[in-house]
């Protein structure tokens, strides 16, 4: 929206274009709200407010504010720069826990073989009175 908004197109004609290129049904559905509140007069920020549960308030009160300064164009690149930011930190962290989390499934597998499969097996070769409390506890488990 901020390159449409820079290239001259108003806010409406913006949300138009954005909607004739989306594919998701939320997001249509959104816009086509957006646009109808815009095209009743209602101001952008107000428009927004309505679907609060996808915009942030913080969102929210940035383009309320640049539609008082009139920096709206700076605010939604301001705005667009911050998301793909916080996307871009969230992959990575998607990312770093990918390994420990194999690992730890491995070691929960490994531990309920050992402790179902391979400790049975082993006790049962040895007489009652041979096996330490610890693995009778393991074992009673």
């Amino acid at each position: 929206m901020a390159v449409s908004q820079k290239a001259g197109l108003a806010v409406r004609d913006s949300l138009l274009a954005i909607r004739h290129s989306e594919k998701n049904s939320t997001m249509v559905e959104i816009l086509t709200s957006l646009i109808n509140n815009l095209s009743s007069g209602m101001e952008f920020s107000k428009a927004m407010e309505i679907h609060s549960d996808f915009f942030s308030r913080g969102e929210i009160e940035l383009v309320k504010s640049a539609q008082m300064t009139g920096n709206l164009v700076g605010t939604l690149n301001d705005i667009f720069l911050e998301l793909q930011t916080s996307a871009e930190i969230n992959q990575k962290i998607k990312k770093a826990m990918t390994y420990p989390i194999i690992l730890l499934s491995f070691s929960v597998i490994a531990i309920i073989a050992l402790v179902t499969y391979a400790i049975p097996n082993i006790v049962s070769l040895f007489p009652p009175e041979a096996i330490p409390p610890v693995t009778q506890f393991v074992l009673e488990i």
